[in-house]
């Protein structure tokens, strides 16, 4: 659908002029927020059937919490809640829901987005596997889905193995 293309592909890296030495820049002051309040407002004024969003932070063109990806003289957890009381605005201004996701890769990555979650200070629904990367038989729980009782929690299970090649099911 040519929405989808032109939410996605317009305003990525340097089609918005945030593309610096190869990372993008999330500064305090970059015009990057800007162009993606507005990005979410157009979403919304052109899609009024949407419930809602699910805001991944990783495995994204933008995943704000890696510093390695990213310039900015805010810290990560600072990024991780600042897009998401941007998304969670502009959410609220259109009467939508917000579902946040919390996937990272290591420990210190979880760590990052459960301080960002944190720093929110508004309710947002937060949705996590039940281990804390990917499904492996052998991985301890998700620490995040004890740690926010005072939210609305979707946690994902994988029930057939699907991530370790076994995902048979009888027809």
């Amino acid at each position: 659908n040519g929405l989808f293309h032109e939410f996605v592909t317009e305003g990525r890296y340097g089609n918005s002029g945030q593309l610096i030495d190869g990372r993008m820049d999330l500064s305090a002051s970059s015009g990057y927020w800007q162009v993606l309040a507005d990005k979410y407002d157009v979403f919304f004024r052109r899609m009024p059937g949407v419930d809602g969003l699910v805001l991944t932070l990783n495995e994204c063109h933008v995943p704000v919490f890696r510093d390695d990806r990213i310039r900015s003289d805010l810290s990560a957890r600072e990024r991780v809640a600042r897009i998401a009381r941007l998304v969670l605005k502009a959410c609220e201004a259109h009467g939508k829901h917000l579902i946040l996701r919390t996937f990272g890769y290591r420990p210190d990555e979880l760590e990052t987005i459960r301080a960002g979650i944190e720093e929110i200070g508004r309710p947002v629904t937060l949705m996590m596997k039940c281990q804390p990367h990917d499904w492996h038989v052998y991985s301890p729980h998700n620490p995040l889905i004890t740690g926010f009782a005072e939210r609305d929690t979707i946690v994902e299970y994988d029930l057939a193995l699907e991530f370790m090649g076994d995902g048979r099911q009888p027809a």
